[in-house]
């Protein structure tokens, strides 16, 4: 697990994550006057790298070898930012949160379906009115 924070704001419609004061990743949404919650981004990055000053380095030591990447994903930070948006969307009355899942969505993320039906969503046919009609639509009635 990788010690990260979510900030942002309801009224901001996104939150982004940071770690190692870098933006780890981000979610967007879009808050409809009907309640409904758009989820239209979740994106959880593959690495972030150290922040290092490797060309100075070198110089005062010749055997410097600049940090490893961290790997981002598997680390709760997709769960975190889920998880903030559904108690959130409770506290502001909202009714469902619902979205899309695309094919490329699917291609990085195999086990996605999974975990949004993990998470209590529906998992539907896509839908031709939503912001970006995927593969599969997904709804979770709150």
């Amino acid at each position: 697990m990788i010690d990260f924070k979510i900030v942002g704001d309801w009224s901001d419609e996104r939150f982004d994550v940071i770690y190692n004061e870098q933006c780890a990743g981000y979610q967007n949404f879009i808050i409809q006057d009907d309640g409904q919650i758009h989820l239209a981004d979740l994106i959880i990055y593959e690495t972030v790298r150290p922040v290092h000053r490797s060309w100075l380095q070198k110089i005062v030591n010749p055997f410097y070898k600049p940090p490893v990447p961290t790997p981002l994903r598997q680390n709760g930070i997709g769960q975190a930012l889920l998880s903030r948006l559904i108690r959130l969307a409770k506290e502001n009355k909202a009714r469902t949160i619902c979205g899309s899942i695309t094919e490329d969505d699917e291609k990085r993320s195999p086990l996605l379906v999974r975990w949004y039906q993990k998470n209590g969503f529906i998992i539907g046919p896509p839908i031709e009115t939503h912001l970006v009609p995927g593969k599969h639509s997904i709804l979770l009635n709150l």
